[in-house]
């Protein structure tokens, strides 16, 4: 499931953004995505802001997507 969320942001963002994405983790009703510098995970959140909508449309469970660096 990780593995396809990773997938699919990688495919739905821009390819600049796409390489920064680390990993995907589904967690409840939280989408918790991590990126691999702090500077590309303010670009990244709000990209996944714009896509909202084709996020909540892939899973309606899901009440919140956050994005972190990765550690």
């Amino acid at each position: 499931l990780q593995q396809s969320w990773i997938r699919w942001l990688r495919e739905t963002v821009s390819t600049e953004l796409s390489v920064h994405i680390v990993h995907a983790v589904l967690k409840k009703s939280e989408l918790v995505v991590f990126a691999d510098t702090s500077a590309w995970s303010v670009r990244l959140r709000y990209a996944l802001a714009a896509l909202d909508a084709s996020i909540r449309q892939r899973d309606p469970a899901l009440v919140r997507v956050l994005v972190r660096v990765q550690p």
